[in-house]
């Protein structure tokens, strides 16, 4: 009996290592539960997009809900919850398709439960970093001035950027050279508002010298101010498209069309009548009717027509003004 113990040992090592699997392999079974539920929910990606879906490693990203959550490097089954995202970022679009599920840290029962589609949007680093700035000096040194509510306001929301003229303490401690305060004497000046509620109108306003990209921006005054004074030192930009020189509107305009070299004044002249025999089309105007009018009557019409137009063989002749005088000669 006790040899057929002996024989059962190894018997039953062997079954427990075939029902028993790595947490790599749990892993890989959630992710590709992943990247079918991801493949199923998006119409608009191209052949190589579902190719590098289909044949990358995905990252997975980590964050607890309650308690610590479950190290995706400890092979045991942990209590802790965590929310594990499945994550690809695509080459071209760099937009993160994270596929959102709940388990512990080896991944065991991870099921998809929602798609996710992140863009990343490159940071402003001057501009967070003067917020934080501008945040952290009212937070330390304004404590005792603001209330919960303006305190978390602070705190949590992001102020109005605005660029201002007020007068501010540039070499307060003397420290600054007249050389480099000259050079931050001609920086542009950027407060940072936040309002106070409770307070009425007034403001927390906290300025600083930088550049227009807010890049090197530091604390040089702070304290509440109300709109008016707000108003009063707030920096007018004129819009770019507004700054068009004279020189560019003079450009811009039509030039003049100068007159005739003979110095006499132009003047509308009258339509031409134009008589085509091969077409039969003539067109008469007003000037024509009072002179025809007086031929058939048989008085002499005074006023000629200023310019005939005849076309019998292709050839165009004008007739000018000063020819009229010398017409009427020889026809009398």
């Amino acid at each position: 009996m006790r040899k057929w113990s002996l024989l059962l040992l190894p018997l039953i090592a062997v079954l427990f290592s075939f029902g028993c699997h790595s947490t790599d392999y749990y892993r890989e079974q959630a992710v590709e539960r992943a990247r079918a539920y991801l493949l199923d929910r998006t119409g608009d990606l191209s052949a190589e997009e579902v190719a590098y879906i289909r044949y990358n490693q995905p990252v997975l990203l980590v964050s607890d809900i309650l308690g610590s959550p479950g190290s995706l490097e400890d092979s045991n089954i942990s209590s802790a919850f965590s929310q594990i995202c499945v994550t690809w970022i695509l080459p071209e679009r760099r937009d993160a398709y994270m596929v959102f599920g709940v388990s512990e840290g080896r991944m065991i029962e991870w099921q998809p439960r929602q798609l996710l589609i992140r863009k990343f949007v490159k940071t402003d680093t001057g501009r967070e970093k003067a917020m934080s700035a501008a945040r952290a000096y009212a937070l330390n040194n304004m404590y005792y001035d603001l209330n919960i509510r303006q305190y978390n306001l602070v705190r949590f929301s992001d102020p109005e950027i605005i660029r201002t003229n007020f007068q501010l303490p540039l070499n307060s401690d003397g420290l600054l050279t007249p050389e480099e305060e000259a050079k931050l004497q001609a920086r542009e000046q950027y407060s940072l508002v936040w309002p106070l509620p409770g307070r009425g109108d007034n403001l927390l306003i906290i300025s600083g010298q930088s550049d227009a990209s807010l890049a090197g921006w530091s604390v040089l005054a702070a304290g509440e101010y109300t709109q008016e004074d707000l108003k009063k030192h707030t920096v007018v930009e004129t819009p770019a498209e507004n700054k068009i020189s004279a020189e560019k509107k003079a450009a811009a305009e039509p030039a003049a069309v100068p007159a005739a070299d003979s110095g006499v004044k132009a003047e509308k002249q009258p339509e031409t009548a134009v008589k085509d025999n091969a077409g039969e089309k003539s067109e008469v105007v007003p000037e024509e009717k009072t002179a025809s009018s007086a031929a058939d009557s048989g008085v002499k019409a005074e006023k000629q027509p200023e310019t005939a137009a005849k076309d019998n063989a292709g050839e165009k002749t004008e007739v000018s003004p000063e020819e009229k005088t010398t017409s009427s000669a020889v026809s009398k």
